[in-house]
């Protein structure tokens, strides 16, 4: 007996079709949104397995990357669209960047499951900085770059006060009648628009103070040697505050002579753009206040250990601050965490304390070692930064992630965690150092090779400009991200 196979109408292979594109489709979905997310299957295990990820930023971007020794197709990007290294087993990689006439950038980094690692910060150095000598022939004792980068500051032979243009690279000396020859210019500090400077004057016995305006000589404020401890204000470029006989003052550069008394019994003070933090002598104990720029809404914050003087750094982004007790050198850290304040010990022979520009990071240091503490919440950790190098300058550069040292006659750059201490340039004196906003220019004082006059060195980093990238450039940059 014959059986006829029946047949199968169109609709039927229609539907068929249809249900075997539409179960690709949705499996091919699945396993984009599985890579997605950073998952992987493993063929050899037949399992899947959940993968990382780096993500790289330098800065100049195009730099070679290489992973495990291994050279990748990709380069580094910059801010707007990183390098992106995914699908990455967790564990430990080594990362390599090298691009020509620059230092090599080497870390190890961690990959962790389902995580991002990022290395966004990476500063190149060129192997050979462009180093200027701005201004020759003459002896510089201390500099300081005004607020809107334009102008240094710098003191000549102690008693003479000059102005250099950055751009035009010429200097103009301030002849000052209130300085004679006598006088000795201790330090120099200017206000927040740029315009007047507040010197420190040593004159026989007695230290003076003198506001000068840089636009007007004839427009001048002399504050007598009772009041110390002066800082301009970060909110109106006319006033300063001051201590005088263990109370705080703000005092109006036109007005010096009715000083605004804020609080006493002041014993250190720090202060943001809305609010004091001092230290104070009461019945008991001394204790850590805050109150606001007019000495109103005080409140104290908590007890401190006995000390006749702190060093004070306040963080506004944790509304925490960093109290080093000069007597015993230890470090704090006060904050409140709901209802209660807390009191951390962070460490011990501890010289000062400085937050990072964003207030995420602390940095602080002794006499041959150095430690910052990440206070993020994802990341928190203390790194080592160094031991067993003397410091002589130590400072925080433009971003979260690099500091400036100036260390056993070299000028260096170093990262947060301690890694990548790159040399920028030897240097024979110690000094502060300065830079421009664009990050790329130093300034500090250094010896003359062929004499002991101290002049005023630019170190220019000389970084590569980012070229304008074209309409195709950037599409293939998109593409490639994704």
């Amino acid at each position: 007996m014959v059986y006829k196979i029946p047949k199968i109408s169109t609709k039927v292979y229609v539907f068929i079709l249809y249900v075997l594109v539409f179960s690709v489709f949705i499996g091919a979905a699945l396993y984009i949104i599985m890579i997605a997310k950073g998952y992987r299957f493993d063929f050899k295990n037949r399992s899947i397995r959940k993968t990382g990820m780096i993500i790289l930023v330098s800065r100049p971007s195009g730099a070679d990357i290489y992973l495990n020794d291994k050279k990748l197709s990709k380069k580094t990007g910059f801010s707007l669209f990183p390098a992106k290294i995914s699908n990455l087993d967790p564990g430990k990689y080594k990362v390599l960047v090298k691009k020509e006439g620059y230092k090599d950038w080497q870390k190890t980094i961690e990959v962790k499951e389902e995580l991002v690692s990022w290395a966004n910060y990476i500063l190149l150095i060129p192997e050979k900085p462009t180093k200027k000598e701005s201004i020759k022939n003459i002896d510089i004792s201390n500099i300081s770059i005004s607020p809107n980068k334009r102008k240094i500051a710098y003191i000549i032979k102690n008693n003479n006060l000059s102005i250099l243009d950055i751009q035009s690279e010429e200097s103009e000396l301030l002849k000052i009648p209130q300085i004679q020859n006598e006088t000795e210019i201790l330090n120099l500090d200017w206000n927040l628009d740029s315009t007047r400077l507040l010197l420190t004057i040593k004159n026989v016995d007695k230290t003076n103070y003198l506001v000068i305006n840089t636009n007007d000589l004839n427009d001048f404020s002399l504050i007598s040697d009772e009041y110390s401890n002066l800082s301009w204000s970060k909110n109106n470029s006319k006033e300063l505050f001051a201590l005088k006989n263990k109370s705080l003052y703000k005092i109006d550069v036109g007005e010096v002579l009715n000083p605004a008394l804020l609080s006493e019994n002041i014993i250190s003070y720090t202060f943001t753009s809305g609010k004091i933090i001092f230290a104070a002598y009461s019945e008991k104990q001394n204790s850590l206040f805050s109150m606001d720029l007019n000495g109103e809404n005080k409140e104290e914050i908590s007890d401190l250990p006995y000390s006749e003087s702190y060093k004070l750094s306040y963080s506004k982004k944790l509304d925490g601050t960093a109290v080093v007790v000069e007597r015993t050198q230890n470090l704090f850290y006060i904050y409140k965490f709901g209802n209660q304040t807390i009191t951390r010990k962070m460490g011990q022979n501890i010289k000062d304390s400085l937050w990072s520009n964003e207030g995420k990071q602390l940095l602080y240091w002794g006499e041959d070692f150095a430690f910052v503490y990440n206070f993020d919440q994802e990341n928190e950790k203390e790194y080592p930064l160094f031991s067993g190098q003397k410091i002589n300058y130590l400072h925080w550069y433009f971003d979260e992630y690099h500091l400036v040292l100036s260390s056993e006659n070299k000028l260096k750059i170093l990262e947060f965690d301690g890694g990548n201490i790159t040399e920028m340039s030897s240097i024979v004196t110690t000094s502060k150092v300065e830079y421009l906003e664009d990050y790329k220019t130093f300034f500090y004082l250094d010896k003359s090779k062929d004499s002991e006059t101290i002049s005023l060195y630019a170190l220019k980093l000389d970084p590569e400009e980012e070229k304008t990238t074209t309409r195709k450039s950037l599409l293939g940059r998109i593409i490639s991200w994704f």
